[in-house]
């Protein structure tokens, strides 16, 4: 009885946790930071169709298509570009271990984003997630800030995350002036 009695409390924690949770390689560590520095600067950059390329399909799909998310985000760019935004640096952590998604891997990347709009600077603590196909070594990404103002989208844009999955905080401060990029 008392073999029995451990033997399902350990099946029951196995079925409790995440179905595996695995480092992401240091390649992948390099390839992930070096791309949300480079979704980051498209903004500046107006490279709409690199955004759609590396934005998590869900997204694209959310905005009516690859045509209708470029459209949309460059016309998100031009209000950008009315207030003088512009990235004056990014700082992406380590990704967590990845996470099981069904058919998708998931990880959290936060990053620390110094921006100017206007004469002000602001600080941000955010994150981004990193997802893509168990079998496809491409990384696609879901910015942190639409996700945690409309969470219940979470699970509508990857619904076999495992539901113990929480996103982290995120904040905004203003920190200082900073001259104009003209």
């Amino acid at each position: 009885m008392k073999t029995q009695l451990t033997g399902l409390l350990s099946l029951a924690l196995f079925a409790a946790a995440p179905a595996f949770a695995a480092p992401i390689s240091q390649n992948d560590q390099a390839v992930i930071a070096k791309e949300i520095d480079q979704m980051s600067h498209a903004l500046e950059n107006h490279d709409v169709a690199f955004l759609a390329d590396h934005t998590y399909d869900f997204a694209v799909d959310q905005a009516g298509g690859r045509d209708a998310f470029m459209k949309s985000a460059e016309s998100s760019i031009q209000a950008l570009a009315s207030k003088h935004y512009r990235v004056i640096s990014v700082a992406p952590q380590i990704p967590s271990d990845s996470v099981d998604a069904g058919s998708l891997e998931v990880c959290v990347i936060k990053e620390h984003l110094v921006f100017g709009v206007d004469n002000d600077t602001y600080q941000a603590e955010s994150f981004v997630l990193g997802i893509r196909k168990k079998s496809d070594k491409d990384w696609k990404y879901l910015d942190g800030a639409g996700i945690s103002k409309n969470p219940s989208m979470l699970k509508k844009a990857l619904p076999a995350l495992p539901d113990s999955f929480q996103l982290p905080e995120t904040s905004v401060s203003v920190g200082g002036n900073v001259p104009n990029k003209k």
